[in-house]
């Protein structure tokens, strides 16, 4: 939850006019954005790295009601505010949002419409903070999968041709052209004797190996076979995230033990446990400074 504790929104002179300010009204529920005194109905919020220049966000609601929105976040340097650069409308409710990594106008959502669930990956249009911007466009959609969607993993850093998605059943491999708006499947492996999918990791130090999450494992996969090669068993395990400084590092969010850390080269027992929260720990993540 980003809060500005209370501080009236301040637009910037670059704000996108796209969404008009009746869908910028403040919006229930028991999880969401708060900035400006106002709070959006949301579940996904991802740091833009690829913006060095700036602290900045993306985040996208998810209301059955209102029409949704991607909502481009800057904290002003030195201040405790943030600033809304953009609104974007977006057509689904979203589910899953990352930015990519390489470029701070390209992000993913995963979304459902009420009749299934897709992925896409979108780009902020470059003249946004003018009258006439366009909407969002659409690069291409991550439409191979037949089972539900739950994420999209681009590799952590640097530039790279390649992207991650993982359904209910499967994980696919996708090589993606953003410059051509194509995305192509290279590979794809399948997890049809485990509890669903629910997320995962790829790990920063080796384009090959991913992370997945089920219901009560955490499965490591080589991307050159799209084979299982190791596993955390009987672990309800809510969130994984590899040490972006150090090699075969990783951390787990779980229901009963709270964040543990792991040597990926001895699995049998973790490196440390990190307590502290007294409620389930549903969210794991490294610092990606450098």
């Amino acid at each position: 939850e980003a809060t500005t504790r209370g501080t009236p929104i301040q637009r910037s002179p670059f704000a996108s006019p796209i969404v008009s300010p009746a869908s910028a009204r403040m919006q229930g529920g028991s999880s969401g954005i708060v900035y400006g005194g106002l709070k959006y109905q949301a579940r996904c919020i991802t740091d833009v790295r690829a913006d060095a220049g700036s602290t900045t966000f993306l985040a996208g609601t998810l209301s059955l009601k209102e029409e949704n929105e991607v909502h481009l976040i800057r904290l002003l340097p030195g201040e405790n505010e943030l600033v809304c650069d953009g609104l974007f409308y977006h057509p689904n409710e979203i589910w899953d949002l990352k930015s990519c990594p390489f470029d701070h106008r390209l992000f993913s959502t995963v979304y459902t419409s009420g009749e299934g669930y897709g992925a896409s990956v979108w780009k902020i249009p470059e003249l946004y903070g003018q009258s006439n911007s366009p909407q969002l466009e659409q690069l291409f959609m991550l439409d191979d999968h037949t089972d539900k969607i739950r994420c999209v993993l681009w590799w952590p850093l640097g530039k790279h041709d390649k992207l991650i998605s993982i359904d209910d059943r499967n994980i696919f491999l996708w090589n993606i052209d953003p410059s051509n708006k194509s995305a192509k499947v290279i590979s794809q492996g399948s997890a049809d004797m485990l509890p669903n999918l629910r997320g995962g990791a790829w790990d920063p130090h080796n384009h090959n190996a991913v992370a997945t999450i089920t219901d009560s494992s955490l499965h490591f996969w080589d991307l050159r076979s799209m084979k299982r090669s190791n596993a955390i068993e009987h672990a309800h395990i809510r969130d994984v995230d590899y040490n972006p400084k150090k090699q075969n590092i990783i951390a787990t969010a779980e229901d009963e033990f709270g964040i543990r850390l792991w040597d990926l080269r001895m699995l049998k027992h973790p490196l440390k446990d990190l307590p502290g929260h007294s409620h389930w720990y549903v969210g794991v993540s490294y610092s990606k400074l450098k």
